[in-house]
């Protein structure tokens, strides 16, 4: 048994140091928190115009062009902030993901926040090798009553697959695919992972709305679109999958609600 414990604590550790030295991730991450940054010292609107791709998405409430939106917004002295908790790459670096809690403070950076969520950024390679955001979408919930903001990586490293595989099955019945770091993210629900998250999808059904757009390499792949579920209701939906293992089995690592008003 402790020869075991020893094994796996070896096997941990060697995952995590490897993906917190990937000079990729690592350049991710910093970018997020330098966007984050920019939001607290020179205005959200500032912030988004800046590192959201040309192609980059937000939902209002649908799937929109992020600078065309936030082009039109008047300066606010209002304040979105946030902070990285979660991060992934691809195992060629050139796209990955952040996810984290935010707030939101009307009145500024010395207000209240008044409104509480998590987020999620996919971020891609740029040809200039700056990362910017292709996706951005986020889900409400209430003031937690506590939650950790240290920087979480997965336990294993990606590897890169010879042949990309198809990987709708996962997407259609995420709870036959969970990886073991998955989140499940539900509007106003905190965050779910393990038995709960299982709990959450054994309890839906859901169809597409359309046809999904997806994106990603060999090893990392993310879906959004709409759906549907049992009671007719509309969702945005996003999911990121990978395979770390080059087995060609896909696997949902995050799988996000977000409701689209009728």
């Amino acid at each position: 048994m402790k020869v075991f414990a020893i094994l796996f604590l070896v096997t941990f550790v060697a995952g995590s140091v490897f993906t917190q030295q990937n000079p990729d991730l690592r350049k991710l991450v910093e970018t997020e928190r330098a966007f984050a940054q920019m939001a607290r010292e020179k205005g959200t609107k500032e912030a988004f115009l800046y590192y959201m791709a040309d192609e980059g998405v937000v939902f209002e409430p649908e799937a929109v062009n992020a600078k065309e939106v936030w082009s039109k917004r008047p300066d606010s002295p209002a304040l979105l902030s946030w902070e990285p908790i979660w991060a992934d790459i691809s195992a060629d670096g050139s796209i990955g993901y952040t996810t984290g809690p935010w707030e939101f403070r009307p009145e500024g950076k010395d207000g209240k926040p008044v409104a509480f969520g998590q987020y999620v950024s996919i971020w891609k390679k740029q040809k200039n090798g700056e990362f910017r955001v292709i996706l951005d979408i986020g889900i409400t919930h209430k003031k937690p009553e506590r939650h950790s903001l240290k920087l979480r990586y997965p336990e294993e490293p990606s590897v890169l697959p010879r042949i990309i595989c198809c990987f709708w099955g996962a997407v259609e019945a995420p709870l036959k695919s969970l990886s073991h770091n998955a989140r499940i993210y539900r509007e106003g629900m905190v965050p779910l992972s393990g038995a709960l998250a299982r709990k959450q999808l054994k309890e839906e059904a859901r169809t597409f709305d359309g046809t999904p757009k997806c994106d990603g390499t060999t090893s990392f792949q993310y879906c959004y679109g709409v759906i549907r579920t049992s009671s007719d209701k509309r969702f945005n939906f996003l999911q990121i999958l990978t395979d770390r293992s080059a087995t060609m089995k896909w696997q949902v690592d995050l799988d996000l609600l977000n409701g689209i008003s009728s």
